[in-house]
């Protein structure tokens, strides 16, 4: 396949082979505790760290493009983008157990960890990473993800709750009442730029969509003003459900699950998916059973045009044209399972 050739004719791919200033990055980890920065136009590692002293379970992209936040074992590392190689700009301790979420809100005022003791944690960038505020939540959390219009984080823990966190006026609300299974948990979840709209998928391969509504619509008491409203809840993936993330247009949004499957689902008709990828195809007859989690295609990421999806599976991220549900770059280089990887598309600081 001429990849060159899929993808002619896109914005997308001029600005991936322009010069080194105007490339996009995209970046990951993976379970042998290698940090690699990708050319994304050739489909080769251009650069690469290694952080010896911890497992690396989670890294974040600030919008600004500055800095990556990389979660580990009871801690957050910061590195400064701006130099090459890449420079830790800083280090917190958060928690005593594993950082599994690290992100940051939109104006870069302040990023978030949380992990698997249970408790959120705002820190500020402007105070050599001083801890601004904490939040404890029933459980180990699986995801956090900012409100488009305010200080206002949602998050999702395994007992099954979801919270809305005011970080501003330092109020909550918590949902337990979701309609779930025993046992089921949602694993991620996402916002439109509207705000009105959030989705979720649970660890029994389900998809979850609900209206999120202002107390004045609704007349309901709730110390953030938001509240929900369950709109559909139907069957994703055959196993365990990972990630979902809405495209930047906002007329689809992308599934993962432990079945080697990403969905994308037309937010107007959420009763099946629009198209499928099977993105462990080439590892049906290679995978041993005892390394049958390296077909969990465990995050996504799609481009600014909507048109392209970032996956990652076993030790290699993909690009895929979503037009033709064709793959059209390969990154491999990861001796071990990808862990995490993040994308900002964008001016590169380097």
């Amino acid at each position: 396949m001429d990849a060159s050739n899929v993808v002619a004719g896109s914005h997308y791919l001029e600005d991936l082979e322009g010069p080194p200033v105007s490339q996009p990055l995209l970046i990951s980890a993976g379970y042998d505790q290698c940090v690699k920065f990708w050319d994304i136009a050739r489909g080769e590692a251009r650069e690469n760290f290694m952080q010896k002293d911890s497992q690396i379970n989670a890294m974040n992209i600030s919008p600004n493009g500055l800095y990556l936040a990389i979660a580990g074992w009871q801690h957050v590392r910061i590195y400064h983008l701006g130099v090459s190689p890449p420079t830790m700009a800083a280090s917190c301790d958060s928690g005593n157990k594993n950082v599994t979420v690290v992100g940051s809100d939109d104006r870069c005022k302040f990023f978030y960890t949380a992990g698997e003791d249970g408790l959120v944690k705002t820190w500020d960038f402007r105070t050599s990473l001083h801890c601004q505020s904490s939040f404890q939540v029933n459980a180990a959390v699986n995801c956090v993800v900012t409100h488009p219009y305010q200080s206002i984080l949602i998050i999702s823990d395994v007992s099954g709750a979801l919270y809305f966190w005011d970080v501003g006026n330092e109020v909550s609300d918590i949902f337990s009442n979701l309609n779930l299974d025993v046992f089921e948990h949602i694993t991620c979840v996402d916002i439109n730029r509207a705000a009105d709209t959030l989705i979720g998928v649970t660890n029994r391969g389900k998809v979850i969509v609900w209206s999120v509504s202002t107390l004045s619509e609704l007349g309901i008491i709730s110390t953030t003003g938001l509240t929900l409203q369950q709109k559909s809840k139907i069957a994703a993936h055959s196993k365990y459900a990972l990630k979902c993330r809405f495209s930047p247009d906002y007329k689809y949004f992308a599934t993962t699950g432990a079945d080697g499957y990403v969905h994308l689902w037309d937010v107007t008709n959420v009763t099946k998916p629009a198209k499928s990828l099977f993105v462990a195809l080439d590892l049906t007859k290679t995978v041993h059973l005892e390394k049958l989690e390296s077909r969990w295609v465990w995050d996504c990421a799609f481009t600014s045009d909507s048109k392209y999806l970032f996956t990652s599976s076993g030790c290699q991220l993909r690009l895929w044209n979503l037009e033709t549900e064709e793959m059209v770059r390969q990154y491999q280089g990861h001796s071990k399972m990808i862990s995490c990887f993040s994308f900002r598309e964008g001016r590169c600081v380097f």
